[in-house]
Protein backbone atom coordinates (compact mmCIF):
# COMPACT_ATOMS: atom_id res chain seq x y z
CA UNK A 1 0.00 0.00 0.00
CA UNK A 2 2.78 2.32 0.77
CA UNK A 3 4.69 1.87 -2.34
CA UNK A 4 1.42 2.72 -4.24
CA UNK A 5 0.73 6.02 -2.74
CA UNK A 6 4.54 6.94 -3.34
CA UNK A 7 3.91 6.06 -6.81
CA UNK A 8 0.76 7.77 -6.79
CA UNK A 9 2.35 11.23 -5.36
CA UNK A 10 5.48 11.05 -7.54
CA UNK A 11 2.50 10.63 -10.89
CA UNK A 12 1.15 13.70 -9.32
CA UNK A 13 3.89 15.78 -8.79
CA UNK A 14 4.64 15.22 -12.37
CA UNK A 15 1.01 15.99 -13.43
CA UNK A 16 1.63 19.43 -11.38
CA UNK A 17 4.52 20.48 -13.54
CA UNK A 18 3.03 19.54 -16.50
CA UNK A 19 0.05 21.71 -15.55
CA UNK A 20 2.01 24.54 -14.76
CA UNK A 21 4.25 24.14 -18.03
CA UNK A 22 0.97 24.60 -20.01
CA UNK A 23 0.06 27.92 -17.96
CA UNK A 24 3.27 29.23 -18.27
CA UNK A 25 2.80 29.30 -22.03
CA UNK A 26 -1.14 29.65 -21.87
CA UNK A 27 -2.01 26.75 -22.96
CA UNK A 28 -4.80 24.22 -21.22
CA UNK A 29 -4.53 20.63 -21.27
CA UNK A 30 -8.17 19.62 -22.37
CA UNK A 31 -9.87 15.99 -23.20
CA UNK A 32 -12.91 14.49 -23.44
CA UNK A 33 -11.05 10.79 -23.18
CA UNK A 34 -11.76 8.33 -19.82
CA UNK A 35 -8.17 8.10 -19.86
CA UNK A 36 -8.13 12.25 -19.46
CA UNK A 37 -10.55 11.90 -16.36
CA UNK A 38 -7.51 9.48 -15.07
CA UNK A 39 -4.09 11.21 -15.48
CA UNK A 40 -6.29 14.54 -14.27
CA UNK A 41 -6.92 12.89 -10.99
CA UNK A 42 -5.11 9.51 -10.48
CA UNK A 43 -7.48 6.69 -8.90
CA UNK A 44 -6.78 3.29 -8.36
CA UNK A 45 -10.26 0.99 -6.68
CA UNK A 46 -9.09 -1.70 -4.30
CA UNK A 47 -11.24 -4.32 -3.22
CA UNK A 48 -10.91 -5.75 -0.06
CA UNK A 49 -12.89 -9.18 -0.80
CA UNK A 50 -11.92 -10.78 -3.23
CA UNK A 51 -13.50 -10.11 -6.69
CA UNK A 52 -15.69 -13.30 -6.86
CA UNK A 53 -17.32 -12.37 -4.34
CA UNK A 54 -19.04 -9.92 -6.17
CA UNK A 55 -21.27 -12.18 -8.85
CA UNK A 56 -23.97 -11.68 -11.26
CA UNK A 57 -26.55 -13.67 -8.94
CA UNK A 58 -27.52 -10.69 -6.87
CA UNK A 59 -28.08 -7.18 -6.73
CA UNK A 60 -25.35 -4.76 -4.85
CA UNK A 61 -26.05 -1.05 -3.02
CA UNK A 62 -22.80 0.49 -2.51
CA UNK A 63 -22.45 3.36 0.20
CA UNK A 64 -19.40 5.68 -0.79
CA UNK A 65 -17.58 7.43 2.05
CA UNK A 66 -16.95 10.19 2.33
CA UNK A 67 -18.50 12.67 0.27
CA UNK A 68 -15.93 15.06 0.22
CA UNK A 69 -17.09 18.29 -1.49
CA UNK A 70 -18.47 16.95 -4.86
CA UNK A 71 -17.90 12.91 -4.62
CA UNK A 72 -14.87 13.67 -7.69
CA UNK A 73 -14.26 9.78 -6.72
CA UNK A 74 -17.59 8.33 -6.99
CA UNK A 75 -17.96 9.66 -10.47
CA UNK A 76 -14.22 9.36 -11.78
CA UNK A 77 -14.25 5.14 -10.74
CA UNK A 78 -17.77 4.08 -11.19
CA UNK A 79 -19.66 6.66 -14.05
CA UNK A 80 -16.94 7.29 -15.66
CA UNK A 81 -14.95 4.47 -15.23
CA UNK A 82 -11.66 6.06 -15.05
CA UNK A 83 -9.52 3.87 -13.57
CA UNK A 84 -11.00 0.01 -14.28
CA UNK A 85 -13.85 -0.57 -12.19
CA UNK A 86 -15.20 -2.48 -14.60
CA UNK A 87 -12.28 -4.70 -14.70
CA UNK A 88 -12.01 -5.12 -11.15
CA UNK A 89 -15.97 -6.19 -11.24
CA UNK A 90 -16.62 -7.16 -14.36
CA UNK A 91 -19.92 -8.82 -13.52
CA UNK A 92 -21.48 -5.51 -12.13
CA UNK A 93 -23.55 -2.59 -13.99
CA UNK A 94 -22.51 0.28 -12.46
CA UNK A 95 -25.49 2.93 -12.02
CA UNK A 96 -24.17 6.11 -9.50
CA UNK A 97 -27.01 8.06 -7.76
CA UNK A 98 -27.14 12.12 -8.41
CA UNK A 99 -29.48 14.89 -7.42
CA UNK A 100 -32.38 15.09 -9.05
CA UNK A 101 -31.97 19.33 -9.96
CA UNK A 102 -28.92 17.82 -12.42
CA UNK A 103 -31.18 15.94 -14.77
CA UNK A 104 -33.20 19.33 -15.67
CA UNK A 105 -29.84 20.53 -17.30
CA UNK A 106 -29.98 20.64 -20.79
CA UNK A 107 -27.25 18.16 -22.70
CA UNK A 108 -25.68 17.37 -19.44
CA UNK A 109 -28.94 15.24 -18.64
CA UNK A 110 -28.23 13.37 -21.62
CA UNK A 111 -24.91 12.72 -20.56
CA UNK A 112 -25.80 11.59 -17.30
CA UNK A 113 -28.34 9.29 -18.56
CA UNK A 114 -25.36 8.06 -21.46
CA UNK A 115 -23.82 6.80 -18.15
CA UNK A 116 -26.19 5.00 -16.49
CA UNK A 117 -26.39 7.79 -14.01
CA UNK A 118 -29.89 8.21 -12.03
CA UNK A 119 -31.82 10.20 -9.80
CA UNK A 120 -31.30 9.83 -5.89
CA UNK A 121 -34.85 8.82 -5.23
CA UNK A 122 -36.20 5.26 -3.77
CA UNK A 123 -37.92 5.19 -6.92
CA UNK A 124 -34.93 5.43 -9.06
CA UNK A 125 -33.20 3.35 -6.96
CA UNK A 126 -35.28 0.63 -6.74
CA UNK A 127 -36.38 0.59 -10.29
CA UNK A 128 -32.42 0.38 -11.17
CA UNK A 129 -31.84 -2.75 -8.63
CA UNK A 130 -35.05 -4.45 -10.35
CA UNK A 131 -33.20 -4.01 -13.40
CA UNK A 132 -31.68 -7.79 -12.85
CA UNK A 133 -29.09 -9.45 -10.95
CA UNK A 134 -25.71 -7.96 -11.71
CA UNK A 135 -27.07 -4.09 -10.91
CA UNK A 136 -25.31 -1.98 -8.82
CA UNK A 137 -26.50 1.02 -7.59
CA UNK A 138 -23.86 3.22 -5.48
CA UNK A 139 -24.89 6.30 -3.57
CA UNK A 140 -23.15 8.69 -1.22
CA UNK A 141 -25.48 8.07 1.77
CA UNK A 142 -23.60 11.15 3.82
CA UNK A 143 -25.42 13.42 1.43
CA UNK A 144 -24.86 17.45 1.77
CA UNK A 145 -24.90 17.52 5.46
CA UNK A 146 -21.61 15.49 4.91
CA UNK A 147 -20.04 17.20 2.73
CA UNK A 148 -20.20 20.27 5.13
CA UNK A 149 -17.53 18.14 7.48
CA UNK A 150 -15.28 17.93 4.14
CA UNK A 151 -11.71 19.09 5.18
CA UNK A 152 -8.42 18.39 4.28
CA UNK A 153 -6.08 15.84 6.77
CA UNK A 154 -8.91 16.43 9.64
CA UNK A 155 -10.52 13.57 11.65
CA UNK A 156 -12.85 11.75 9.30
CA UNK A 157 -16.71 12.52 10.09
CA UNK A 158 -19.36 10.15 8.40
CA UNK A 159 -22.90 11.21 8.11
CA UNK A 160 -24.74 7.27 9.08
CA UNK A 161 -26.52 7.35 12.02
CA UNK A 162 -30.09 8.99 11.08
CA UNK A 163 -29.61 7.69 7.91
CA UNK A 164 -32.39 4.79 7.30
CA UNK A 165 -33.47 5.12 4.02
CA UNK A 166 -30.28 3.69 2.13
CA UNK A 167 -30.92 0.36 4.67
CA UNK A 168 -34.14 0.15 3.87
CA UNK A 169 -34.04 -0.56 0.79
CA UNK A 170 -31.34 -2.84 1.00
CA UNK A 171 -33.50 -4.88 2.92
CA UNK A 172 -36.79 -4.25 0.91
CA UNK A 173 -34.68 -5.87 -1.66
CA UNK A 174 -32.43 -8.10 -0.62
CA UNK A 175 -29.39 -6.74 -2.15
CA UNK A 176 -25.59 -7.42 -0.94
CA UNK A 177 -24.73 -4.09 1.28
CA UNK A 178 -21.31 -2.87 -0.05
CA UNK A 179 -19.21 -0.27 2.15
CA UNK A 180 -16.55 2.37 0.43
CA UNK A 181 -14.13 4.35 1.57
CA UNK A 182 -11.98 6.80 -0.69
CA UNK A 183 -8.82 7.91 0.55
CA UNK A 184 -8.16 11.56 -0.68
CA UNK A 185 -11.79 12.43 -1.72
CA UNK A 186 -11.42 15.07 1.49
CA UNK A 187 -8.01 16.84 0.05
CA UNK A 188 -9.35 17.69 -3.56
CA UNK A 189 -10.24 20.95 -1.73
CA UNK A 190 -9.04 23.26 0.70
CA UNK A 191 -10.48 24.67 3.90
CA UNK A 192 -13.02 27.32 3.03
CA UNK A 193 -11.74 27.90 -0.40
CA UNK A 194 -8.42 28.50 0.39
CA UNK A 195 -5.76 26.52 -2.29
CA UNK A 196 -9.55 24.74 -3.22
CA UNK A 197 -8.85 24.74 -6.70
CA UNK A 198 -7.08 24.24 -9.56
CA UNK A 199 -5.38 27.40 -10.90
CA UNK A 200 -7.98 29.54 -9.85
CA UNK A 201 -10.78 27.35 -11.36
CA UNK A 202 -13.43 25.84 -9.83
CA UNK A 203 -11.61 22.30 -10.58
CA UNK A 204 -10.18 20.12 -7.78
CA UNK A 205 -6.84 19.91 -6.71
CA UNK A 206 -4.95 16.73 -8.31
CA UNK A 207 -4.69 14.52 -5.64
CA UNK A 208 -4.88 10.93 -5.54
CA UNK A 209 -7.63 8.97 -4.67
CA UNK A 210 -7.42 5.33 -3.31
CA UNK A 211 -10.85 3.89 -3.02
CA UNK A 212 -11.64 0.66 -1.12
CA UNK A 213 -13.86 -1.47 -1.22
CA UNK A 214 -15.30 -3.45 1.39
CA UNK A 215 -16.55 -7.31 1.80
CA UNK A 216 -20.40 -7.34 1.00
CA UNK A 217 -23.30 -7.84 3.48
CA UNK A 218 -25.48 -10.25 2.36
CA UNK A 219 -29.20 -8.89 3.34
CA UNK A 220 -32.34 -10.95 3.87
CA UNK A 221 -34.91 -9.71 1.66
CA UNK A 222 -37.90 -8.15 3.52
CA UNK A 223 -40.47 -6.25 2.25
CA UNK A 224 -41.51 -4.46 5.19
CA UNK A 225 -38.56 -3.89 7.69
CA UNK A 226 -38.49 -2.77 10.93
CA UNK A 227 -36.69 -0.52 12.71
CA UNK A 228 -34.75 -2.62 14.19
CA UNK A 229 -34.04 -4.28 11.64
CA UNK A 230 -32.84 -1.50 9.62
CA UNK A 231 -30.64 -0.52 12.79
CA UNK A 232 -29.21 -4.11 12.90
CA UNK A 233 -28.06 -4.00 9.03
CA UNK A 234 -26.49 -0.56 10.25
CA UNK A 235 -24.47 -1.61 12.93
CA UNK A 236 -23.57 -4.56 10.46
CA UNK A 237 -23.10 -1.95 7.51
CA UNK A 238 -20.37 0.66 10.13
CA UNK A 239 -18.33 -2.38 11.55
CA UNK A 240 -17.23 -2.83 7.72
CA UNK A 241 -17.00 0.38 6.85
CA UNK A 242 -14.51 0.82 10.36
CA UNK A 243 -12.30 -2.24 8.80
CA UNK A 244 -11.63 -0.38 5.93
CA UNK A 245 -10.06 1.94 8.14
CA UNK A 246 -7.71 -0.23 9.58
CA UNK A 247 -3.76 -0.23 8.84
CA UNK A 248 -4.82 3.05 6.23
CA UNK A 249 -2.57 6.49 6.12
CA UNK A 250 -4.20 9.36 7.01
CA UNK A 251 -5.99 10.92 10.36
CA UNK A 252 -6.75 7.95 12.70
CA UNK A 253 -9.75 9.67 14.16
CA UNK A 254 -12.98 8.25 12.56
CA UNK A 255 -16.56 9.55 13.77
CA UNK A 256 -19.92 8.33 13.16
CA UNK A 257 -22.18 11.05 13.82
CA UNK A 258 -25.64 12.55 13.13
Amino acid sequence: MASELEALRRRVAQLEEENATLKSRGAVDVSASIDALQRVFPAAPRASARPDFFDDRSVYLFGYHPHGIISVGCFTQFAFDGSGASKLFPKLRFHCATLGFNFRIPFFRELLLGLGIIEVSAKSIKNALSSGPGAAVVIVPGGAAESLDASPAAARVLTLRKRNGFFRIALQHGAKLVPVFSFGENDLYGVRGSNSATFGSPMPMRRPIITVVGDPIACPRIPEPTQEQIDDLKVQYIGGRLRLRQGRPGPAVLTIDK
